[in-house]
């Protein structure tokens, strides 16, 4: 078949990789919109109270971490759910979860 072209784009010669299967996709999605959602929203919940003044009756800055958490939660969750992609969500999720434990690092180490 002469002057057929392939659907998958070539990448110096070599076929490019395919996306993951779907089944792939699914479980990581799955992992990032589940499991992870809650850890690193627990992780952010951990920082919170570092940041956050501590109001007149000192304890603002327990109370609104624990009002926080759904929210924290449920944004990373519908990110998870309605980004097309799994690097951008991983990234954004390690991107919270970093900060908040390098704001912990910084508070405890000096």
């Amino acid at each position: 078949m002469k002057g057929e072209t392939s659907n998958v784009p070539s990448l110096g010669g070599k076929q490019a990789r395919l996306a993951p299967r779907p089944r792939a996709r699914i479980v990581a999605r799955w992992l990032l919109a589940g499991p992870a959602a809650i850890v690193v929203a627990l992780v952010a919940l951990l920082g919170m109270p570092l940041y956050i003044p501590p109001g007149p009756g000192n304890v603002d800055n327990l109370m609104v971490p624990l009002v926080l958490l759904p929210l924290v939660w449920g944004l990373l969750f519908f990110h998870a759910v309605l980004d097309r992609s799994l690097a951008r969500i991983a990234a954004v999720a390690g991107g919270v979860a970093v900060l908040s434990l390098a704001i912990i690092a910084l508070h405890f180490l000096g």
